[in-house]
This record gives structure tokens, sequence and C-alpha cells, in this order.
């Protein structure tokens, strides 16, 4: 005598299998339950986690301001940097609140101030460089000196002094 084996068929998670003469109920293979209650549903969270967050568009270009005189946040950092080969000598600079040209700061005197806009946020080594939405500003003994130190990378003409982030009304 011949069996004939229809395809089977899912009820309630429980899989009927129906033979010419008989009818047998077998639960669903475990491991493929597994797979569909916790392995998918894993792996599909891992990677919606995984995806980049929404970044922030950057802001719009702003030119470089030639202020008179800026006020120094609690959160900024004012650094002498020194003239000198490519291992410049950065010392922090303490204790000031404000800074205006005719200021003499750790032996600089100041003739011009340049701050340049950042329009997003960046950072190498875990060391913050950038703010957006905020200001970095050179100060020098003038304006052709302020203009060299920023463009300089190899050495350093100029003693300067840097302010980082600054916010500019």
């Amino acid at each position: 005598m011949q069996v004939q084996v229809l395809p089977p068929v899912p009820i309630h998670g429980i899989l009927v299998i129906q033979h010419k003469k008989h009818f047998a109920a077998c639960a669903e293979d475990p491991h493929e339950t597994f797979m569909k209650r916790f392995i998918v549903p894993t792996i599909t969270l891992l990677l919606c986690a995984c995806q980049p967050g929404k970044k922030e568009a950057e802001l719009p270009d702003q030119s470089d301001r030639w202020p008179d005189s800026i006020t120094i946040q609690s959160d900024s950092a004012t650094t002498h940097v020194e003239k000198g080969p490519a291992a410049n000598t950065v010392r922090p600079v303490s204790g000031l609140r404000s800074l205006k040209v005719g200021d003499v700061v750790d032996g600089v005197t100041v003739g011009a101030i340049k701050c340049s806009f950042h329009t997003k946020d960046a950072s190498y080594s875990s060391r913050q460089y950038m703010w957006r939405g905020r200001w970095a500003c050179l100060a020098g003994l003038n304006r052709d000196d302020v203009a060299a130190a920023s463009q300089e990378e190899i050495s350093r003409r100029f003693d300067y002094i840097h302010l980082a982030p600054v916010t500019l009304p």
C-alpha cells in the first residue's frame, strides 16, 4: 500500500502532516523557532543600533573676523604658541577674562586678533580642536604676523596667543 504525503500545513505553530489515512502533528523544529524568535530580531536590533547616528548638518561658513576685543568664556583654553621648529612650545595661559588690542599676554603684545568660525565639531586623538558654532582666535603683534601664524605648518616665525572655543556677538 502506498501512502500519499501531502505538504505540511502550519496551524498555530504546529506542523500538521497529512497522510491519506493518517494525520500526524509535529511541533516546529526547535532550531527554526529559536532562529525566528531570538536570532533574527537580535541581528536586526544590532544592525539598527550600529548605523551611524544622524549627523548635524554643517553650519554655513562665515568669513574671518578681526575684532578689537573678545571676552573669554569659562570653557575657553588660552595657550601661548612660541616661535620655533615644528615641535612648537605651547604653554597654557591662565587668568585671562578678556583680550583686547594693546594687551600684553605672556610677553606677546597684541596688535591684532583674528577669529575663524567652526562649521562643525572636530577632534584628533580624543582632543577637540573645533567647536560647531563657535570661534577660534589667534592674537599677535600685527595682522601680518597673525595671518602668517595661521598659515604656517612647519615652523613658526612669530609668537602668538591661541584661544578656543570663543563665542562672538
